[in-house]
């Protein structure tokens, strides 16, 4: 299944992903297959891939087919994010939440904003809400106010927050207040 996959394609971390959020479950049949895509992500990653830099970076941070660390995973979701790969800018920002380096709020809102452009100008919208979302609780920022009020007013994120958020009909309008540090009464 994972071995037959093009390391550096997004359909790769898709699948990873899918083995990943079933850990679980009988994940170790795959140890075998995780172990050559370790090594098959991290030759194509030596050569500059971006995805597949970022796929090597989710090896690193489960633990698959090569021993986890936080540290190996930031290493090469920076490099990825630096070349713009929208998922690596997003976990990116994450580690700086503390994973693999010392915590650094504004480097995590930094990063965080950059996912956020790059999810929307790619058509990710669940990916750009999400980081927008991420965003609510940081310090009033004029362009990602910006950034949401055009994604407010698309089709798609009403469509998704509609679905995503039915228990929340004011999802949205929440979130704006949060963004623009409004009173949510």
């Amino acid at each position: 299944m994972v071995k037959t996959m093009d390391y550096g394609d997004k359909q790769y971390y898709i699948a990873l992903r899918g083995i990943v959020e079933r850990k679980e479950k009988n994940w170790r049949k795959y140890a075998k297959e995780l172990r050559e895509s370790f090594e098959e992500s991290r030759k194509q990653a030596e050569t500059g891939n971006p995805t597949a830099q970022f796929n090597l970076a989710m090896h690193y941070y489960y633990g698959f087919g090569v021993e986890e660390s936080d540290e190996e995973a930031f290493k090469w979701y920076e490099k990825a994010a630096m070349q713009g790969h929208s998922d690596a800018m997003h976990n990116y920002a994450w580690c700086y939440t503390g994973y693999g380096i010392p915590p650094d709020m504004a480097k995590y809102y930094e990063w965080e904003k950059k996912a956020a452009f790059a999810y929307y100008a790619e058509g990710q919208i669940d990916s750009a809400v999400h980081a927008v979302d991420c965003l609510a609780d940081g310090p009033s920022d004029a362009e990602v106010i910006a950034l949401f009020s055009q994604m407010r007013n698309d089709p798609r994120v009403q469509e998704y927050a509609a679905k995503r958020y039915s228990a929340t009909p004011t999802f949205l309008d929440d979130l704006e207040k949060q963004l623009k540090k409004e009173s949510l009464t």
